[in-house]
């Protein structure tokens, strides 16, 4: 009664009302996060074929995420329905990490890690589709092939963690039978940005071990500062993102894999690093997610001129 047609719906569970909105006239545009995993958990069968079939737009922020919608949908929405707009990143960073020995040492002291010690730097909630599990098992292979002359590898993670949670308890049970206490450091969520950024100009490489993740802005953010991102094939625009910068990643959840890649992006040789800053400038100039809110807006406006 008040003129409203057009709608933006927010993840896979708003598609329980994709048939009472399209009843209703309203055209929705949908915006798509979730992958053939999370919708499993989810039992949004039914609800994903809704989406396909009375959504006016669906947006996802990747080619990896919308096929394994698909996947799951069993259904394909018109290729004049189905559309990638890449999500950006919300913080305000500097334009470029700065390889500089003061930064790399101040966040090296603060810790009470060696000097030389190779920072693994992930970051994210504490879950099994994260897959912090292969992250512990990695760490644990690439401690027990160091060599005494090479620099050893630690891993730092920023998040939220439940003490009280069997899946963290397990983990932290994981990291001790492996020895791994003073290789492996918990920090919390970090509120502020500017320490946030003092962590990425200090780490050698980003770990995204998940299983499934369809789009890490913590990813995006570690590449926009020129940190080279260690995904898993499949995982999700992490992975996407992995491949764009240095055109590498792991085998889905191949533990000997990872290692393999981790061990290859510390050497960082003149090639990579030049390939990772190519990758930053393009972030920079395109990822800002004001262009992500900006190109919906255009995307709906279009069904407005059109009528």
């Amino acid at each position: 009664d008040m003129g409203v047609t057009k709608c933006l719906a927010n993840t896979v569970v708003t598609g329980l009302f994709a048939e009472c909105l399209k009843e209703y006239g309203f055209e929705v545009t949908w915006l798509i996060h979730e992958m053939k995993g999370s919708c499993r958990i989810l039992r949004a069968e039914t609800i994903a074929k809704d989406i396909c079939r009375y959504g006016t737009n669906l947006v996802f922020p990747n080619s990896t995420v919308l096929d394994s919608f698909f996947s799951f949908a069993q259904e394909r929405s018109p290729s004049s329905a189905v559309h990638i707009l890449p999500q950006g990143i919300y913080k305000q960073l500097p334009s470029r990490r700065f390889d500089n020995i003061d930064d790399r040492s101040l966040l090296r002291r603060r810790l009470h890690l060696p000097e030389d010690a190779v920072i693994l730097l992930g970051s994210g909630a504490i879950n099994f589709g994260k897959g912090i599990d292969l992250l512990v098992s990695t760490l644990a292979h690439l401690k027990k092939h160091e060599l005494p002359q090479l620099p050893p590898f630690h891993v730092v993670w920023l998040g939220t963690s439940d003490n009280h949670d069997p899946f963290t308890v397990w983990l932290q049970l994981e990291i001790e039978d492996a020895n791994l206490d003073n290789r492996w450091h918990w920090v919390g969520y970090v509120f502020d940005d500017k320490t946030y950024c003092d962590y990425l100009r200090a780490a050698d490489i980003f770990v995204l071990p998940s299983r499934e993740d369809a789009n890490p802005s913590a990813a995006m953010e570690a590449a926009a500062m020129g940190l080279p991102i260690a995904a898993f094939l499949g995982s999700g625009g992490g992975a996407e993102l992995a491949q764009r910068q240095h055109g590498t990643v792991a085998n889905a959840g191949c533990v000997e894999d990872y290692v393999c890649l981790i061990q290859t992006l510390t050497t960082c040789s003149a090639l990579l690093k030049k390939r990772l800053d190519t990758c930053a400038e393009e972030i920079a100039c395109t990822g800002a997610f004001s262009n992500y809110v900006d190109a919906i807006l255009r995307l709906m406006t279009l069904k407005w001129e059109d009528e």
